[in-house]
């Protein structure tokens, strides 16, 4: 299961503990289990924040909060020290409906969780880095595990049995020292996680991928509150779908924005000249290559849209009938657990890279004669 899932699941359990109760306490006592429900609103508003908006997320936080509100007046009564001689009928009713529906969520969530890559199967090491800074000034790292950041930096990279441990000893480095590297940034409709099965598997095929969400106060989509970080992907799909007008002028700036971002992620890593770098994209830097490479050019050598791959149902959102079944509902496509099309698109993917690191050594070799 994902982290997300697990998070998901996290909330439903403590809402049903909350209610349980009502069929196992029958003494006179305390009831510190009224602080449960406080536990799981704050659980839920952190998951939006790291998750974003999504349908589950806003059916957690609503649960959750209906269980805060059925326990309050006990919550009350255990701050004041006070004992639990029984329960009334009202709370017995609101707790036996609080659990049906955490037990309806909990199938929903089961049934729709997202297809995980399996790290450890494709023998790849993911690490995360968070930054905190603007396209203007330049990004810098930020350690503290609460601290506000705007952009954050995953790093995928196979991992052989000898060098595991080495790894691990210099997982805490987000600068870029292997010789054949990827970028990759998602577009205004999706984020990392959507495309996490294809990034692990160019991983596992040899190439070390670096893929970033970028957040900063320059980064300008709607210019107004939908831009903060957990309603910005929702909404741009709700715009993409069924306002066309206000995404078109949502996305005016969406080609400059891109570039600032790859451009910024460059420079984030410290990537070594001479370097061989690959920027994938999904529905968003068509003709980028040539631009990304004239402002990079010991740095970028070529791109790829992926939304291009012949056979994807899913261009500009990733393989979300794999990372993300409810919204796939939405546009018509049914979950789809094998992983078949996130392994087809990193393929079409890597051959598109090995033509370029061909042509790219071809040129090279010219030069030096």
């Amino acid at each position: 299961m994902t982290s997300q899932t697990l998070s998901q699941l996290l909330v439903l359990l403590l809402c049903g503990i909350s209610s349980v109760r009502i069929f196992f306490i029958q003494d006179t006592r305390s009831d510190p289990i009224a602080t449960v429900p406080s536990i799981a609103v704050v659980v839920s508003l952190m998951n939006i924040l790291a998750f974003g908006c999504g349908p589950i997320e806003c059916a957690n936080l609503a649960l959750s909060i209906f269980a805060f509100i059925i326990n309050f007046r006990s919550l009350l009564r255990f701050r004041a020290k006070l004992v639990v001689d029984h329960y009334s009928i009202l709370f017995v009713l609101s707790s036996i409906l609080n659990l049906i529906l955490a037990a309806v969520l909990l199938v929903f969530v089961l049934y729709y969780r997202p297809s995980k890559a399996n790290l450890k199967k494709f023998n790849v090491r993911e690490s995360s880095y968070s930054f905190y800074g603007n396209f203007s000034q330049g990004f810098k790292r930020i350690d503290k595990i609460f601290a506000l950041n705007s952009a954050l930096v995953k790093r995928y990279r196979a991992l052989s049995p000898k060098s595991q441990d080495a790894a691990t000893s210099a997982g805490d480095s987000a600068s870029a020292e292997d010789e054949n590297i990827v970028l990759f940034v998602p577009n205004e409709c999706s984020a990392i996680q959507d495309y996490e099965p294809i990034l692990v598997k160019l991983a596992h095929d040899g190439y070390t991928v670096y893929a970033a969400d970028f957040f900063p106060e320059d980064l300008h989509w709607f210019n107004d509150w939908r831009d903060f970080k957990p309603f910005r992907r929702p909404l741009m799909r709700w715009a993409k779908l069924y306002n066309k007008k206000a995404y078109k002028e949502a996305t005016m700036q969406k080609h400059q924005n891109l570039l600032d971002s790859y451009n910024s992620l460059a420079k984030m890593l410290d990537i070594k000249k001479g370097t061989f770098v690959f920027a994938l994209s999904d529905d968003g830097l068509n003709d980028g290559g040539a631009v990304l490479h004239s402002a990079s050019p010991d740095l970028i050598f070529g791109s790829f849209d992926i939304g291009d791959v012949p056979g994807n149902p899913t261009p500009g959102y990733g393989p979300v009938q794999q990372t993300d079944p409810i919204f796939a509902r939405f546009l018509g496509l049914k979950r789809d657990r094998s992983l078949y099309m996130p392994s087809h698109i990193a393929t079409v993917a890597e051959e598109k890279i090995r033509v370029t690191q061909e042509i790219t050594a071809k040129v090279l070799g010219s030069k030096e004669n």
